[in-house]
């Protein structure tokens, strides 16, 4: 009885330690935490946290802070931009060329002007280079207040903050930038130098989901992501809330998803909260996500589904897994359809013939498919057509697509399969390197499904005498060869070995045994030792696009960034 009533008063008089402890620990994982804000056109309470928290970020910024914003206009957050600068802080404001900042031209806030891209379109806040906020959302009254929009902040590592900074600042870093802790990863892209990328990122998602597929996007404009749900919703549920701006143009991408008879539904938002701005523009009222949730990933930013946003706009766009977080994530994006209505499908609306997979035409001039073709994390898009005499406007309409149809690779000239669930569809026009680098059990064949991908350097190259040297042993003494054009057979008829490097002098065959006596100066190779798959590439002043398109793709393969550009042999 005494040993209980001891502890008792133990716990009792020890209980405000414990709670501190507790906080304490509490206060440390949220720091190691995504923190997700959501803004509601119907909760004013829940948009002035956020508005709040956007504010404090500045307010407590002891150096520096970068600012990327399309519209800034609230009047809070331009106040505490004001305090920062007028107490030392360095502010770097960018945004966009066809935006007017009348505001920080009034009260003597410097700015700068994004010339290089159509649209400066990202919208992120990096505070010290150590606190990262960004999202979907702009810096206004119209998208924290009367618009649906998802924040998020976080901390980051300084050397992180740094590389965003040389990324999307200083534009002198390509690759992507990954954050990563025992909570989450994240994978941050830009376009337009990574807008391919990123169109190949959501696409293989896309076709590569196991359970559900749910988009929340206000532009749709882009056929390849059309051609990817589409397709997908034959297999799984796919649902998605569009803007109604999407309604009120001739939108012949949603008006073909409208049609299909798949297992795909689409709604529109219908929120009605708007305000006149000093021009009596109306504001608000939008569904302004550019969201993907699939299966267990988000996929977010600034980047809307549409070819400016791939090729022209300054964007943001980020992968995140959050496994810890994703439920919450999908209960908030739930209550977004308590906004919106289904959109009843019409098959009675016209469409035009272009780049829709299944038996289509791909141009008005010519009979054709299209072909989906992936890699881990990456994705082509093949049209099989009869004859080059479809307009150059399909360049646009498909990720790495080459504009010259006799460089092969996304081309097959004659008589299209019009059978696309067959295992050994023809790619790269023959079958052979499929079968030299993977037996695919799928349309969408994945090189490194069944190797371990890798790198090798090429030290050395002689188109002419057809030598090339490298660390890299070649045990078989065959090897292919992508020219950009066909593929070849290479066979190594001398190796020498010395001070540590091989050299190899080759032969080169077409896929039919007939010797191949034309200039190899810019070609991929690929050569395959046991479960391992090499790449080593050559090239000659500038790379042939679909050889460029392959190898930038190919960085997504592993979380292993490679440097290809330094990796190339380059001819003189």
């Amino acid at each position: 009885m005494h040993r209980i009533s001891f502890l008792f008063l133990l716990l009792t008089f020890c209980k405000p330690a414990i709670d501190k402890k507790l906080l304490l620990l509490q206060s440390i994982l949220e720091e190691k935490q995504i923190k997700y804000m959501f803004t509601d056109p119907y909760d004013y309470e829940n948009n002035v946290k956020i508005q709040n928290q956007i504010v404090e970020i500045i307010q407590n910024s002891k150096k520096e802070i970068y600012i990327f914003c399309y519209g800034l206009d609230d009047e809070k957050i331009i106040n505490a931009i004001l305090n920062a600068y007028n107490r030392g802080i360095q502010i770097k404001i960018i945004g966009s060329p066809d935006q007017n900042y009348e505001q920080l031209i009034h009260l003597g806030i410097p700015y700068e002007i994004r010339q290089q891209s159509n649209l400066q379109h990202i919208k992120m806040i990096l505070s010290d280079r150590t606190h990262l906020l960004s999202g979907t959302g702009n810096f206004t009254k119209s998208d924290i207040f009367y618009s649906s929009n998802l924040f998020f902040q976080l901390q980051i590592p300084e050397n992180i903050g740094n590389l965003i900074i040389k990324k999307f600042y200083e534009l002198n870093y390509d690759h992507p930038i990954i954050i990563h802790n025992e909570f989450y990863k994240i994978k941050i892209l830009q376009s337009p130098k990574n807008g391919v990328s990123i169109q190949s990122i959501l696409t293989n998602a896309i076709l590569n989901a196991k359970e559900s597929v749910h988009f929340f996007i206000y532009h749709f404009y882009d056929p390849v992501l059309m051609n990817s749900l589409n397709y997908k919703s034959n297999q799984i549920l796919i649902t998605g809330i569009v803007d109604s701006i999407n309604l009120k143009k001739d939108n012949d991408f949603l008006n073909k998803l409208l049609q299909t008879d798949s297992n795909l539904w689409i709604y529109q938002e219908n929120y009605q909260t708007t305000y006149l701005d000093q021009n009596f523009n109306s504001r608000g009222g939008k569904l302004h996500h550019k969201t993907l949730i699939i299966d267990d990933k988000l996929y977010t930013g600034s980047f809307n589904f549409s070819l400016n946003a791939r090729d022209s706009n300054s964007e943001i766009f980020f992968e995140i897994y959050d496994p810890y977080q994703i439920h919450n994530l999908k209960k908030q994006y739930q209550k977004i359809f308590n906004h919106s209505s289904l959109i009843i499908k019409n098959k009675n609306i016209p469409i035009p013939n272009d780049t829709y997979i299944a038996n289509l035409n791909f141009c008005m001039q010519t009979q054709g498919d299209g072909f989906y073709f992936s890699n881990k994390n990456a994705f082509f898009f093949m049209e099989y057509i009869n004859n080059s005499d479809c307009p150059t406007l399909r360049n646009a309409y498909s990720t790495g697509i080459v504009s010259n149809p006799s460089d092969g690779f996304f081309y097959h000239n004659g008589i299209s399969t019009k059978n696309f669930m067959n295992p050994k569809t023809l790619f790269f026009n023959n079958s052979m390197l499929s079968e030299y680098l993977n037996n695919c059990t799928s349309i969408f064949c994945d090189f490194c499904e069944n190797f371990h991908c890798d790198f090798f350097k090429i030290l050395f190259f002689n188109p002419s005498a057809k030598v090339f040297v490298s660390t890299l042993d070649f045990l078989s003494g065959e090897f292919l060869i992508w020219n950009g054009k066909q593929i070849l057979k290479g066979k190594v008829v001398q190796k020498i070995f010395n001070e540590d490097k091989f050299y190899y002098q080759f032969k080169a065959y077409t896929i039919n045994e007939v010797f191949f006596s034309g200039s190899l100066e810019e070609l991929i190779i690929f050569f395959r030792q046991n479960d391992f798959l090499y790449i080593g590439c050559v090239q000659k002043n500038q790379l042939r696009k679909n050889l460029f398109t392959f190898l930038t793709l190919y960085e997504w393969y592993s979380e292993k960034i490679y440097d290809w550009k330094q990796i190339c042999y380059y001819i003189e």
